[in-house]
């Protein structure tokens, strides 16, 4: 788990904790966006499946897409490979094979129900994912003869860089290359996992908890407020006193994504590598390597969610959840009738 997942887990059992909320399953709240999502979708068209060999990606990819994440280059690299589940081997949890361009992945990501990879992955799993779809981003579209500016491009750049940047390092003089393409695969990994983790918050504070909409005085009042995702310092005009999110969250609204550390994590061979990739060299890999044009903060993913143009089966049912979290506070606030 990610150091950002750690604290939100850690701010999320003392907010429950200090609020006597339920116990917080952010798995089985993933699980209920997915079929809310699918029920907003109602009669809409759907967008084929896409399939790469013989396994169903696109639970994965509309997960990248509730997180705001493009996948348009990402849909485009995975018809160029072949993907299949396999048991775990000694050597590796999940691989990419270039000769063959074959992603093996573990059979834990599989949805019995689709065969497919899961929507309701936790950010260490996309994490996995994301890792082994880099190093085939790597091998068939990184590019220095691609147009400049291109994600293809600006990734062989960034690995270029790193390249360098690795021959400085400990027992990096010895194949610089490989270990750049492991480290930015790491990278990439650790940086998609941190944009889950934000929304993970942000749906625990928003969906479960209501957010500033936990403590808002009417039915009128959360329906103003609607669907509208709250940073962790926000609530709505007038609402009841008390309440704030835990000064973890606080700080972390204010955080940067794409600055993922993977110095202790990175390895090669069963050896840590012992570089951290330079910020420039960050950014880059984080734009362009998959295409994904994340959020590069926060505030930013927060503002994406309330973009009334952005529509997807999770953003849609996240909306919607927020807005029963605040219903159903607004309604306990009003004292019975008798």
């Amino acid at each position: 788990m990610s150091s950002l997942g750690m604290l939100i887990v850690l701010a999320a059992a003392a907010f429950c904790s200090d609020f006597a909320a339920p116990t917080v399953d952010i798995q089985a709240m993933k699980r209920k966006a997915a079929e809310s999502g699918a029920a907003v979708q109602g009669a809409a068209v759907q967008r084929p499946r896409v399939m790469s060999g013989s396994v169903d990606m696109t639970d994965f990819l509309t997960l990248l897409e509730d997180m705001t994440l493009d996948t348009t280059v990402l849909r485009g690299l995975l018809g160029q490979i072949s993907v299949s589940f396999r048991p775990p081997t000694n050597e590796a949890n999940a691989e990419y094979g270039w000769i063959l361009n074959h992603l093996y992945l573990p059979d834990s990501l599989r949805d019995p129900k689709t065969g497919g990879v899961r929507y309701n992955l936790n950010s260490s799993e996309i994490s996995t994912v994301i890792h082994e779809l880099t190093h085939a981003a790597e091998d068939l579209l990184a590019s220095g003869s691609a147009p400049a500016g291109s994600p293809a491009y600006e990734h062989h750049q960034a690995l270029a860089m790193l390249a360098s940047q690795v021959r400085d390092g400990a027992w990096a003089a010895h194949k610089p290359r490989t270990k750049a393409n492991e480290l930015a695969s790491y990278y990439m990994g650790r940086a998609v996992a941190d944009v889950a983790d934000a929304l993970d918050a942000l749906r625990i504070y928003n969906a479960r908890l209501g957010g500033g909409g936990t403590l808002v005085s009417d039915e009128e009042q959360a329906r103003r407020l609607g669907g509208h995702i709250l940073l962790f310092d926000q609530k709505p005009v007038g609402a009841r006193p008390g309440g704030d999110a835990p000064q973890t969250w606080k700080d972390m609204q204010h955080r940067m994504l794409g600055h993922a550390d993977v110095i202790n994590a990175a390895q090669l061979g069963g050896r840590d590598i012992g570089v951290e990739p330079a910020a420039e060299i960050k950014g880059r890999l984080f734009q362009n390597a998959l295409g994904l044009k994340p959020p590069l903060s926060v505030r930013e993913l927060v503002d994406r969610l309330n973009d009334p143009q952005r529509r997807s089966p999770g953003i849609d049912a996240l909306r919607q959840e927020a807005l029963e979290a605040r219903l159903k506070s607004a309604r306990s606030a009003v004292p019975a009738s008798r």
